[in-house]
């Protein structure tokens, strides 16, 4: 998005602090504010983008001058006519006079306790950019980011928590009556601290002659850079510092939209559960879950030190755009500096998608494998239409929420996991040890997928799923790791606990029980039908293991009649069982009301 490139340009602009020669760990460890030539770093980490710290809204179908056109509002004649603008629309905090686009409620859960959280104040009084929705598209009084405060809910340093949530999208079309946009949250534990030259993230503007306002540069302070790390900058320029999440408890968020949420989520969590309610114009999305430790990636050193492998990456990357190429050096251009030695690089890549994973791979080895820190973190987004296109072929399953996809991995592939051949596969990757060099660093993963958009996904009928979770190494081993699968109230739950970090792939494997109710029994041995009905059932149970004949009596019948229908549960698994000994075989009886089915056998093949 062009906004976005524009603040990072903008950020790496500044000048002065020099990094510590000790860094700090966790959520203090600070960005690196290395200014001297020669030296090349690159960071990826779980971050808010800036431009998501608060609300604005320009007109991206018409530019002039090379500049986006800003608007002030839905309504705004500058950008009335225009076909397409790029929105960040914050979340307010829900009131008798704000009902929705806004946040209901924040809370923490711990030992079968709530905490219940409580509206402090917005982090912009005024803020410049803000821009009025029209009740239509977005609500009318659009917020900002929110300070609570849970008493009962206290972290290391106090108990004040930050609250960053929107509508963020950059493909609205005039028109269409839908907003093509994505829902995002982060929780944040803050504490309060006054910076000499703290700065808020905002826009600025030149106006023309004919009242046309042009976005001439967008920014936020690096008053922080090499010493702390703000979670964000005040109006007043004070800094809300970062502290950690209890890592045993779980954070609630409760969320009211015009809208109601759609599509694919992903973010940084474990053991998430959600909930929608409501109609109309407004749509109650609960999420809930646990924060998690996301390792940090840092690497650096200067150019005349590297290894001709790190040389000709950046020599590759920098040219070719394939890498970023900030700079913490005014004035200075390392896309187009050939000579190593008289460039200034820091590079800030986002933990989504190949080229992060790439990074890592390319870069383990340097920093012995080990991150640089490993703050919490609690977020999610959902997907944009283009990154869920793989949903295209289930029409039906595209309404509401559909699946939630969390990892604690540094980085991880973009989108939704990829859907070939029977399975979901997901990619992550991180470093194998944490900031000590000792602890090894284990992987979350966590998939909750409504019920019936799995089915559509794999072709299956209104009956029963089971799954299989494994951990790939790169190598195509399979890795260790605690996994759980479960199927209640229209979800799917899968989960990948414990695993090591290399560069991996999840892989998901979901089957449905095969169920085959034989034909009328004439004598006690199977017929050619009823043989070739088990081997069709077997046919269609790639992935099962266990296979199940029960013979069933109708409860009126003598029991004398238990022993009929239990030969021929039994004479149908020997069969199945001769077929494919690798299945678990076991025979039983059951009583029915019904009396069509005594002496009838049925065969179920499942997980």
């Amino acid at each position: 998005m062009r906004l976005q490139a524009a603040v990072v340009t903008a950020f790496f602009l500044f000048t002065g602090l020099a990094i510590p020669a000790t860094a700090g760990f966790d959520e203090q460890w600070p960005l690196p504010n290395t200014s001297d030539l020669g030296h090349h770093s690159v960071v990826i980490e779980d971050a808010v983008e800036q431009f998501r710290n608060f609300s604005f809204i320009e007109n991206i179908g018409e530019v002039i001058a090379g500049k986006n056109v800003y608007c002030d509002s839905l309504s705004d004649p500058t950008c009335f006519a225009a076909t397409s603008f790029h929105i960040n629309a914050n979340l307010g905090v829900c009131s008798a006079a704000n009902v929705h686009d806004c946040i209901t409620h924040l809370s923490v859960f711990k030992d079968g306790a709530e905490a219940r959280g409580e509206f402090v104040r917005f982090v912009y009084s005024s803020h410049p950019n803000m821009f009025s929705g029209d009740g239509k598209l977005f609500a009318r009084e659009i917020g900002s980011p929110s300070v609570w405060r849970i008493p009962d809910a206290p972290h290391e340093a106090g108990n004040l928590y930050l609250v960053i949530a929107g509508l963020s999208g950059g493909a609205y079309l005039r028109g269409q009556g839908e907003r093509n946009v994505e829902l995002f949250a982060q929780i944040f534990p803050v504490s309060e601290r006054p910076v000499s030259g703290g700065d808020f993230a905002r826009c600025e503007w030149e106006e023309q002659p004919n009242g046309v306002k042009l976005i001439v540069g967008c920014s936020s302070s690096a008053a922080d850079y090499g010493k702390f790390r703000c979670a964000i900058f005040e109006q007043n320029g004070n800094c809300l510092l970062r502290q950690a999440h209890d890592l045993e408890a779980r954070y609630e968020l409760g969320i009211s939209l015009l809208k109601p949420a759609t599509g694919w989520f992903h973010g940084r969590m474990s053991d998430p559960t959600i909930s929608t309610s409501g109609s109309g114009d407004q749509n109650q999305v609960i999420v809930s879950a646990a924060a998690v430790r996301v390792p940090t990636f840092y690497a650096g050193d200067y150019y005349a030190n590297m290894s001709e492998k790190t040389k000709k990456y950046w020599d590759n990357c920098l040219p070719k755009g394939l890498c970023s190429a900030g700079t913490r050096l005014a004035g200075s251009d390392p896309a187009n500096q050939v000579d190593g030695n008289r460039r200034n690089v820091i590079a800030y890549e986002s933990p989504v998608g190949d080229r992060a994973i790439n990074i890592i791979s390319q870069f383990a080895a340097e920093v012995g494998d080990t991150s640089i820190a490993a703050p919490t973190a609690w977020s999610f987004r959902t997907l944009s239409d283009s990154e869920a296109n793989f949903l295209s072929k289930c029409p039906g399953a595209s309404n509401g929420l559909l699946a939630m996809v969390t990892t604690n991995a540094t980085a991880y592939a973009e989108g939704p996991p990829t859907f070939d051949s029977g399975y979901l596969s997901y990619k992550v990757a991180g470093l194998h040890y944490a900031p000590d060099g000792k602890t090894v660093n284990e992987g979350t993963y966590d998939l909750v997928m409504r019920s019936d958009v799995a089915r559509c996904l794999y072709g299956f009928k209104n009956a029963p799923i089971s799954a299989t979770v494994a951990v790939v190494g790169e190598f195509g081993e399979e890795k260790v790791a605690t996994t759980v699968v479960s199927e209640k109230d229209g979800w799917l739950k899968l989960a990948a606990y414990g695993f090591t970090f290399s560069e991996k792939e999840i892989q998901v494997q979901l089957r449905q029980s095969q169920i085959k109710t034989l034909s009328n029994f004439t004598s006690s041995t199977l017929s050619s039908k009823q043989k070739a009905e088990i081997r069709a059932v077997l046919a269609k149970s790639d992935g099962n293991t266990k296979f199940i004949c029960t013979g069933i009596r109708y409860f009126q019948q003598p029991m004398s009649e238990n022993i009929k229908v239990r030969a021929r549960a039994k004479a149908a698994c020997e069969y199945a069982k001769s077929i494919n000994p690798n299945f678990s075989y076991w025979y039983q009886t059951k009583t029915t009301q019904a009396r069509s089915y005594n002496g009838k056998v049925m065969v179920v093949s499942k997980g």
